[in-house]
């Protein structure tokens, strides 16, 4: 029962010093709310001079506590645990006063100082830009597209390529609007239905064939054309420079008296950009890029031994019902060509362009209207340079 007494009488004396001390702190003890008022506000712009203070605050407090914990008290152990739990107590409010203090620090920088913008919104905003300057410029482009506008094809805009930069050259013009009527013309009033020319009649009237000239150098071959387009383009190309070649030098007795007997090897022929001669349209360009052997009864040399000039021009549409016709015509005009059954006496040309005929026989009985044994004697004709008209 004693016992009982004691410890509890023990109890109420810790009590009572305890109370004591926490109303009256040590005067060596600083004011911790006023530490931190303080320091809140006077050194809101300058975080690193807060930081020091804290510890400089930080510091005396644990000193003063222990300190006071040094001196000669009769609180024993449950004392001493008293000090290290307000010590422990005094960090805590620290940290937080630092932590709430560098919050405000932060929330006033972003009211000061915009935040950077990020690399997102950067290169955004660099697109958005990159797509309005070039917006213009497709705009720009578009309005000259517009502008390019063919007068000789029904007012059509000319197709072209748009580019940023400027649009491109426009191309040639279709070949369904390159006329050769007027080559067609000129044939039908100076040339027979035998392919007798009328030389002195056409050069009178040269200006016309000039004009048809003027139109093939300016309308060159275009990628899109067809094979007959392209074909019927060079077969009248040959006959109508050949035609300016004779007028050009008329009167006059044979091809053969002009250039050297030459006169097919000299350029002076100007299309598709380039210098031409009459031999390299016929065996540089129609022979190798055609590979029709019929062309040797289209194209005309102006002599009286060379297939007769059709008397109206190529195109498209007649191409395959001219090359039939005038083969057929050529081959069997015993004027050109004797034909029998064992042995024939043929034109040069079979022989000059072998190559492009291959098995003769076999191609001569495609136009005969008496077959030829595989196994005929051929022989060939001199040629008359004596040119084909009046």
């Amino acid at each position: 029962m004693k016992n009982i007494i004691f410890v509890s009488l023990l109890f109420v004396l810790l009590l009572t010093q305890v109370c004591i001390a926490c109303n009256n702190p040590s005067p060596s003890t600083p004011n911790i709310v006023e530490v931190q008022t303080n320091q809140t506000f006077q050194n809101t712009n300058d975080t690193s001079e807060l930081k020091i203070s804290k510890e400089s605050n930080l510091t005396t407090k644990k000193e003063g506590l222990i300190h006071e914990s040094n001196e000669p008290t009769n609180k024993g152990v449950e004392g001493n645990n008293s000090n290290v739990d307000l010590i422990e107590n005094d960090r805590k409010i620290i940290v937080k006063e630092e932590i709430d203090n560098k919050s405000v620090l932060e929330e006033k920088n972003k009211k000061e100082i915009p935040p950077s913008v990020s690399n997102k919104k950067a290169l955004k905003n660099q697109m958005k830009q990159f797509l309005e300057k070039n917006k213009e410029k497709l705009v720009e482009a578009e309005v000259q597209k517009e502008k390019l506008v063919d007068d000789n094809i029904e007012d059509k805009p000319i197709e072209i390529e748009t580019k940023l930069e400027k649009p491109k050259t426009p191309k040639p013009k279709s070949i369904e609007k390159l006329s050769h009527e007027l080559l067609n013309s000129i044939l039908q009033t100076y040339v027979s239905d035998q392919g007798v020319v009328n030389y002195a009649g056409l050069k009178k009237n040269a200006s016309t064939l000039e004009e048809y000239i003027k139109l093939l150098e300016n309308n060159p071959i275009a990628d899109e054309w067809s094979r007959n387009e392209k074909l019927a383009y060079w077969i009248n190309a040959y006959n109508a420079f050949t035609l300016k070649l004779i007028i050009d030098h008329y009167p006059l007795k044979s091809i053969i008296d002009l250039e050297g007997g030459k006169p097919w090897d000299k350029q002076w022929i100007q299309l598709n950009g380039k210098s031409l001669s009459l031999n390299n349209i016929e065996n540089d360009i129609i022979r190798p890029d055609f590979q029709e052997p019929r062309i040797h009864f289209a194209v005309n040399c102006a002599a009286k031994s060379c297939p007769p000039l059709l008397n109206q021009a190529w195109t498209a549409e007649n191409m395959e019902t001219n090359l039939a016709k005038q083969s057929r015509k050529f081959i069997n005009n015993a004027n050109y060509n004797s034909i029998k059954k064992s042995s024939i006496e043929i034109s040069k040309i079979f022989e000059w362009y072998a190559e492009d005929f291959g098995d003769l026989p076999k191609f001569l009985n495609q136009f005969l209207e008496v077959s030829i044994e595989s196994t005929v004697s051929i022989n060939y004709k001199e040629y008359d340079w004596s040119l084909n008209g009046l």
